[in-house]
């Protein structure tokens, strides 16, 4: 059985229902850690304060939840809440390397078969490799398809969780292809 990860993304999430308010949001995040595996919890554009409020928000309400909570790119806010599962783009992930020692899970984003490899060196728990299919959320930007994924998924040992444009349809070939599970933001910020 492979891996269902959530994505979070508020802005997404107050485009597709209107007139609702932060504790809807919560809300909505809550219920999805019932039906998924993980929940990275990627508001990256708030502050650090506004971040880890939230973030201390959502670990409480999903603590009995089939969903792992993974904090995304606020180091601080893990150490403060005593979160130990972070998710990193590339570049701050290889500035921090030094502080993830004590981390149970660190996630890294990648777009290349060479970011892989180096996440999967340097102890990364997993990888999130996108985008596979064309999506909204980078319209001028070509996807990267199967047949890389595939690639990316035969160059490390760790698991490759693949996202972009992955939908109901889509989802087993991104599997077939090697992943250990599939990302989504925003068909999972619409539900």
């Amino acid at each position: 059985m492979y891996k269902k990860i959530t994505i979070s993304n508020r802005e997404l999430f107050f485009t597709y229902h209107a007139k609702t308010s932060i504790s809807d949001y919560v809300n909505h995040l809550v219920k999805l850690c019932d039906s998924t595996d993980f929940l990275i919890l990627r508001e990256k554009d708030l502050s650090l304060e506004d971040y880890t409020a939230l973030a201390d928000s959502v670990i409480k309400r999903c603590e009995n939840k089939k969903a792992q909570v993974i904090l995304h790119s606020f180091i601080d806010s893990c150490y403060k809440l005593n979160c130990r599962r972070i998710h990193l783009p590339l570049p701050i992930f290889t500035k921090n390397r030094a502080l993830l020692n004590n981390f149970e899970t660190v996630g890294v984003s990648v777009h290349s078969v060479n970011e892989a490899v180096y996440a999967n060196d340097n102890n990364a728990s997993y990888i999130i490799y996108s985008h596979i299919f064309q999506t909204d959320c980078k319209k001028n930007v070509p996807p990267k398809g199967l047949s890389n994924l595939e690639e990316v998924c035969n160059s490390v040992k760790i698991p490759v969780y693949a996202l972009g444009g992955i939908n109901d349809e889509n989802e087993l070939s991104v599997i077939a292809a090697g992943a250990s599970g599939v990302c989504r933001m925003s068909d999972y910020m619409k539900c």
